[in-house]
C-alpha cells in the first residue's frame, strides 16, 4: 500500500481513515454529508467488485 492510502470505515455521514488493518488508531475522520463521493474507477466495476476491500474513493 501507499503512503498516502488508508482504509476506511464508513458510519453514518463520517469516514473513518485508519492506517493500518489493525484499526486502533483512527488517523482522520471526515463529514461527507456535503460531498460527492465515489469510487474509482467509475467505470469497468462489476457488482461484486465494490464490496472489495482494495477500492479507491474520490471525495470532493
Amino acid at each position: 500500500r501507499t503512503e498516502d492510502s488508508y482504509l476506511a470505515v464508513l458510519k453514518g455521514s463520517i469516514l473513518y481513515l485508519y492506517e493500518d488493518e489493525a484499526m486502533q488508531e483512527c488517523a482522520a475522520a471526515i463529514d461527507v454529508h456535503s460531498c460527492d463521493v465515489k469510487v474509482y474507477p467509475e467505470t469497468g466495476l462489476l457488482d461484486g467488485e465494490l464490496f472489495a476491500k482494495r477500492n479507491a474513493l474520490v471525495i470532493r
